[in-house]
């Protein structure tokens, strides 16, 4: 493995740091690019799911807003921090307000600003049975370098849910091979899990280490999900993709559309009987 100096680990670090407050911002905000946007309003109605198994929300702490103030009513100016990082310095430029709306259309990222798609897989599946789905990130522009990705599945938690695991969220698993350590999942919509209407998920594929490039084609994260037993044999469940986002090596935003997934409910196969071996005899 090549060393680096100071300067240049600082640099990377930076660009890291850079990469994943690109995501960030989009989980907190919202932005466009999906292959289904949606309005997220206030007060809407939730559908109430018949199978309260999903729990646990991932959120990213937002910056406080609040200025403290100074003697004779001034207000104090957030500072930027600088980091020492190996040899080299970064200055991180303190995070702007966030200001919440009751209502927030994201704004979709139409097909000629596209650079890049995620593709959620279509499946079969048997009623009572759980199945694995793959999210792939494809047809990258020439050129176009991609560190980190962020989307959102929907499901019909009335006959496919997702898999719960261990610590109480989605049952999904980052490629081992892109090496980006930071990845994260979480039930939908924020705070679902305290009520049992969780309705869907989100992805955030980031390191906050490694800014190398995601190669097209490349499987980006895999999840469990359970089709239920009542489910009807030949229907087909849509996982739709939304709020789909890329992040440059720099940190930069990049258009990234999405092409919904989907899993068929098919009959239980049963293997036939094992034909006996030949023995060569007439």
């Amino acid at each position: 493995m090549r060393d680096l100096d100071g300067d240049t680990r600082a640099h990377r670090a930076c660009n890291a740091i850079r990469t994943a407050a690109s995501i960030a911002l989009c989980v907190s905000m919202g932005c466009g690019g999906g292959g289904q946007e949606r309005s997220v309003v206030a007060n809407e109605p939730t559908p109430t799911l018949p199978r309260p198994r999903f729990s646990a929300t991932f959120s990213l702490p937002r910056t406080p807003t609040a200025t403290p103030a100074l003697a004779g009513g001034d207000s104090a100016t957030p500072t930027p921090t600088p980091a020492s990082l190996g040899g080299g310095t970064c200055t991180i430029p303190p995070t702007p307000p966030i200001t919440l709306t009751p209502s927030v259309t994201p704004t979709p990222i139409l097909p000629w600003e596209q650079q890049a798609r995620l593709r959620i897989e279509r499946v079969q599946a048997a009623p009572g049975s759980i199945v694995s789905v793959e999210v792939a990130l494809v047809d990258v522009d020439e050129g176009v370098e991609i560190a980190g990705t962020q989307n959102d599945i929907s499901l019909d938690g009335g006959q496919i849910a997702l898999v719960e695991d261990t610590d109480g969220k989605p049952d999904c698993t980052v490629n081992a091979e892109i090496d980006k350590e930071a990845t994260a999942f979480g039930f939908q919509p924020p705070g679902c899990a305290a009520t049992g209407t969780c309705t869907g998920m989100r992805a955030l594929v980031l390191s906050v280490s490694n800014v190398d490039p995601i190669p097209s084609g490349v499987r980006l994260y895999t999840c469990n999900i359970a089709v239920s037993a009542a489910a009807e044999i030949g229907a087909t469940y849509a996982l739709p993709c939304s709020l789909a986002m890329g992040a440059s090596p720099a940190g930069e935003a990049i258009g990234v559309g999405c092409d919904d997934g989907a899993i068929e409910v098919v009959p239980v196969l049963t293997p036939g009987p094992t034909p006996e071996p030949d023995d060569g005899a007439g």
